[in-house]
Order: structure tokens, then C-alpha cells, then sequence
């Protein structure tokens, strides 16, 4: 069929259409022909085919519901045949309504007085829109603004309490509103987190609050008062902050301090806190680096053995422990037992061995290794049984008879004269032997002898020999004369008491004139400068002068260097003072009330040392 058997495409209605956005259209084309029904399709005016009628004589398009990208220009075209396409003139379809949002404001969580932004979108049609800003259903600009303009920032400075906030779209058809934005305003972050003091498993921290802000509920007004954390939460972690912490207790607060427990030992942590009120949880603080102090080892010396040298001596070997020392270590103690004595403890130092003088030990003796740092003594080894090695004899005395000669002639000139040969070489013996013993008396004072493989030994003149080296004042060295005992005089034995600065042990002072039994103070803290030793001389020589039946009164101080030579630290003083059989003050007013007053050895006690 021909095309000018189409006569014409119209619409019904034609020309300019207007519509609201979700609503439905429907557009109609009437092609009018002579004969059979025409070919006819709906296109946009983007070439778009769109469905449409089919064979029909009036085609119909419907959209529902109207969207923003259905505005436009639209078309429909019809063919009879297998003749030409014959377009219809344009039909304008524009969109109206209320704004749409593109970008609403969104919820946040800060802490108070922090700065913040919240974004707000909207588009027609009909344009323009124009956006207005709520805070608490209050506006906070005008349409005309530059704020109004879509999109739109709020930029806001700082809450002290928490508010909602909205954006409200303005255009010709009416106003669209979005969602509302809670921004809930929570207490600062806790500040001056610090370590008050600390042991070897525990850490005493405190902190402070930050800034709360007003309290009240969002959009009520004449909110006041202040709202303080009820509870703040403190984690410990060891080693680097991305680890999961080691520790998380929650306290409730006031006061804003906290003991942890259960923390190893000469270890570092980060520690970090967090406050709670009625808002919510505040930000979490800085973390802040501290440490827990030294504490005694965990286990005893491994290894410990016993080789015997033979003319009566035998050394003790050891190897250092196994398990965590919880700090530096600071030497080993020995200690010797017999079923008739009670234990002996002697300090070795860094020492990895001892070597015993057996000629006074007896059978069933014992001996143990004890670790120690500065915060305590550790476990003591497995006691080892002193046993003489095999196919020796035991350690016992054995008297040797001579085996009988022959009489007379001049047997009796050579047995006279091998007699005072022997005693000649006795006498010398002696001599050697004493000598031997005034130059190494430190340990000789407690059975059995211990003689110690060290890197320095005490001379006769080491105390003013150290005293030179430090620069000490002629006056200071001259008042010293009759307070300053030689270091190897003094022999130490068991520890009567222990504080957190020092201990206390029995000990012998060896005089010209006989053997004096003292109370040893011994200092755990190094003295640093060449100040404060003078300064602790000086007091030592004002209380030499104290003389006074109720006053314990001072035997004498000597020196005790730290090893490492010249460049080492000074020598730590080590006190002598009267043994107090009976212990202390209290302890004998304490027995005297019980009545039982105290009798025999108690030891010198010094209970915060």
C-alpha cells in the first residue's frame, strides 16, 4: 500500500504536556488510513524505541509511575506496507513535583567541642531548589544564602550536647524534608593517664576526665548541669599498640585511680583509658608507655655439681637458670647444712662456682644454689648430698701408726734428728698457714670454709686506696681514721632480715684483740656519685660519736666495691653495728606481754629497712 494512503498522525491530546512525578501519563496516536491498519511505534526523542500499540488503528503508551528520566520530547511513526515511515510532529512531556534527595545528613558520635560538617543534596523539577539547615527544629540559615544552594555543607564549630539536624528542600510545587541526623556529643578523651607507683606485678595508674559538656536529650531546652563518666575502662597491653590487650578491667569512678594486677615482672606495657556517662563511651586516650619493677626468679640454677680435688677440697659448679629471672641478675647465694648446724648462706656474686675446704665437714652435709636479683631471692636448687667420690674414705679423721722398728745402735740419733726435722717444717707450716688466713678471712668464719674465684681481692689497704681514687678530703679521710673498717676483716653469714632498700646478716669483725660478733647492713640501691658518699661518711662519723647506754652505738663501716675497676661505680657502704640478741624492740615488748620473755639467739630484725 502506498504512503499517501496515511493521511496524517495526531495526537489526542497534542502539543505541550505537563505531569507530577509519580504519577502515570498515557499518550495516544491515531493514525488515519483508507485500508488496512498501519504499522505503528512509539520512539523517544533520543531514537529510543519504546513499546507501544501493536496492529491497531489508535496506539496508546503508558508510563507509571513518572520518573525524573521520563521528561522529554516524544514521537510515534506508522507504516502501511512495505512503504515509508511517516513520523508524527512532537509531543513535550515535562515533570513537576516536590524536590528529590539526593544526599542526606548522617548520624555521627564525637566527642564534645570537636568540629564537624554534614552534607545536603536536592534537585527538582521544577528547578530551583533552595535547602534550609535545622538544628533541633531551629533554622540555621535563610533561603537566600549561599548555604541554600544545593549541595549544601553545615559546617559546624563544636557540641557540648548532643542535637538532631535535618535539611528542608524548597522549590515551586512545595517543600521536601530528609531525614533527621542525631549527632551524639560524648565526653573528651581522658588526659594525664600516669604511673603512680608499681611492684613487680602490679601498676598503680590515675588519670583525668575530659570535658563532659551539658547534659540533657536532644532537642530539649534549658539543659544544664554537667554529666560526669560513672565508669572508665583501662587496658594494658604488652609490646606495640595493634597488639589485643593483655589486660581490660572497668572501675567506677570517682576516684580516678586503679591497681593491675597480675603482670609479669621487670616487663614493659601500654596502657590507654576510656571514660563512660550517660551518652555513651568517650574516645580512647593516648597510649602511655610504663614498666613493672624487678621481681626474684622464677627457677633455681641448673646443673649443680660437686667435683672433688682432692687434699680436702672440693668445687661446686652451677649453671645459670632456666626459667625468667624477672630481672637483672645480681649473683648467687650458697648454702650448707648438717643435721648438728644449722644452714650457712654465703653471697658469691656472679660467680659460676666455689671452691669448699671439706676438712671440717661432716657426714650427711647438704649444699644448695639460690639465685638472686633485685627483687629477691629465687627458688634454692635440689639439696646435693656431700659424698666422698668413690674408692676414697669418708671424710673422717684417720689416725696413722707407725710401723715398728729396730732398737738401738744409732737408730735413736736419725729418729731424733727426722723429729726435729718434722717439727721444724710443722712450725713453718703453721706460720704459712696463719699468714694464709689473716689474708683471707672473708669466708672463714662459718664452717665449711668457702674460697671464692674472684676478679679483685681485698688488701689491708683497699678501703684508703678506694678513698684516694674517689677524691676524698683530707679532713673527711683523717675523721674516717677510727670509723673505716678493712673490707676483709668482715665475714658475713646467714641473713637475719630483708627490706626493700637492704638486709640485715650476721657477721664476724676479726680485731687485734679477739672476734666480735655484729648485725651487717648491707644496701641493695648503689650510691651513684662521689657526693653522696661523703655525705653517708660524714653521717657515719657523726653517729661513731654517739655514746649513750639506750643508743645502739656504730662499730664501724667498710666498703664493699661493685667490681669493674677504676671505671666502675663507687663502692657500696656496708654498716656494722651491735648484734642484738634478743632482736628488736617490739618483738621483745610483744613476747614480754605474752609472757614469754625472749631467750637465746633471735637475730637482729629490721622490719622496714
Amino acid at each position: 500500500m502506498a504512503t499517501s494512503q496515511l493521511s496524517q498522525l495526531r495526537w489526542a491530546p497534542g502539543g505541550h504536556l505537563g505531569h507530577l512525578l509519580g504519577h502515570f501519563c498515557h499518550l495516544l496516536c491515531h493514525p488515519c488510513v483508507t485500508c488496512l491498519s498501519p504499522l505503528c511505534r512509539w520512539c523517544h526523542l533520543a531514537q529510543v524505541a519504546l513499546p507501544g500499540g501493536g496492529w491497531v488503528a489508535t496506539s496508546q503508551l503508558r508510563l507509571s509511575p513518572l520518573a525524573v528520566s521520563d521528561s522529554g520530547r516524544y514521537r510515534c511513526w506508522a507504516r502501511v506496507g512495505g512503504g515509508a515511515r511517516l513520523l508524527s510532529r512532537e509531543a513535550h512531556l515535562e515533570l513537576a513535583g516536590l524536590p528529590v534527595f539526593l544526599e542526606e545528613p548522617q548520624d555521627l558520635e564525637l566527642a564534645v567541642f570537636t568540629p564537624f560538617s554534614l552534607r545536603c543534596s536536592a534537585r527538582g523539577p521544577p528547578e530551583p531548589v533552595r535547602l534550609l539547615w535545622l538544628r533541633d527544629g531551629t533554622p540555621q540559615n535563610g533561603l537566600g544564602d549561599p548555604l541554600a544552594r544545593s549541595p549544601s555543607t553545615l559546617r559546624v564549630a563544636g557540641l557540648n550536647r548532643s542535637s538532631s539536624f535535618s535539611c528542608e528542600a524548597h522549590n515551586a510545587r512545595g517543600v521536601a524534608t530528609s531525614r533527621s541526623a542525631a549527632v551524639t556529643v560524648v565526653a573528651q578523651a581522658p588526659q594525664n593517664l600516669g604511673l603512680v607507683r608499681g611492684g613487680p606485678r602490679w601498676l598503680e595508674v590515675t588519670w583525668e576526665p575530659g570535658a563532659s559538656g551539658a547534659s540533657g536529650a536532644s532537642g530539649a531546652s534549658g539543659a544544664s548541669g554537667a554529666s560526669g563518666p560513672r565508669e572508665c575502662t583501662v587496658q594494658v597491653s604488652p609490646g606495640e599498640p595493634g597488639r589485643a590487650p593483655a589486660l581490660s578491667r572497668a572501675v567506677p569512678v570517682p576516684p580516678f585511680a586503679l591497681r593491675l594486677g597480675g603482670l609479669r615482672p621487670f616487663s614493659r606495657y601500654l596502657a590507654r583509658v576510656a571514660c563512660r556517662d550517660s551518652r555513651g563511651q568517650s574516645a580512647w586516650s593516648r597510649w602511655v608507655p610504663m614498666a613493672t619493677s624487678e621481681g626474684a626468679p622464677e627457677g633455681p640454677p641448673q646443673n649443680v655439681t660437686l667435683d672433688f680435688l682432692g687434699g680436702g677440697r672440693a668445687r661446686l659448679r652451677w649453671d645459670p637458670p632456666r626459667d625468667p629471672l624477672n630481672g637483672i641478675l645480681r649473683g648467687y647465694r650458697v648454702g650448707y647444712r648438717t643435721l648438728a648446724h644449722p644452714e650457712v648462706v654465703l653471697d658469691v656474686g656472679l660467680a659460676q662456682e666455689a671452691t669448699l675446704d671439706l676438712g671440717s665437714l661432716g657426714p650427711n652435709a647438704t649444699l644448695r644454689v639460690s639465685p638472686y636479683t633485685g627483687g629477691g631471692d629465687g627458688p634454692w636448687s635440689p639439696p646435693l648430698l656431700l659424698l666422698p667420690p668413690p674408692g676414697e674414705a669418708p671424710l673422717e679423721t684417720h689416725l696413722v701408726r707407725p710401723a715398728p722398728g729396730p732398737t738401738g745402735g744409732w737408730w735413736p740419733a736419725l729418729v731424733a734428728l727426722v723429729a726435729v726435722g718434722t717439727l721444724a717444717l710443722v712450725a713453718l707450716g703453721a706460720l704459712a698457714a696463719r699468714r694464709r688466713r689473716k689474708e683471707t678471712r672473708y669466708g672463714a668464719a662459718f664452717e665449711p670454709a668457702v674460697r671464692f674465684r674472684v676478679r679483685s681481692s681485698y688488701g689491708r689497704r683497699s678501703a684508703q686506696a678506694t678513698l684516694n681514687r674517689l677524691g676524698i678530703s683530707p679532713e673527711l679521710k683523717e675523721k674516717l681514721r677510727d670509723v673505716l673498717v678493712e673490707r676483709h676483716r668482715v665475714a658475713l653469714g646467714k641473713t637475719l632480715g630483708e627490706g626493700e632498700f637492704g638486709s640485715v646478716v650476721e657477721g664476724t669483725l676479726h680485731q687485734d684483740t679477739g672476734v666480735l660478733r655484729v648485725a651487717v647492713k648491707t644496701m641493695k640501691i648503689a650510691i651513684c656519685s662521689r657526693g653522696e658518699l661523703e655525705d653517708f661518711l660524714s653521717e657515719a662519723v657523726c653517729m661513731k660519736e654517739f655514746d649513750h647506754p639506750n643508743v645502739m652505738k656504730l662499730i664501724g663501716v667498710c666498703l664493699q666495691p661493685w667490681g669493674g675497676g677504676c671505671e666502675g661505680p663507687p663502692p657500696a657502704p656496708i654498716v656494722l653495728l651491735p648484734f642484738m640478741a634478743h632482736g628488736d624492740l617490739h618483738s621483745f615488748l610483744l613476747c614480754a606481754r605474752l609472757g614469754d620473755p625472749p631467750t637465746g639467739h633471735l637475730g637482729t630484725l629490721w622490719g622496714h629497712f
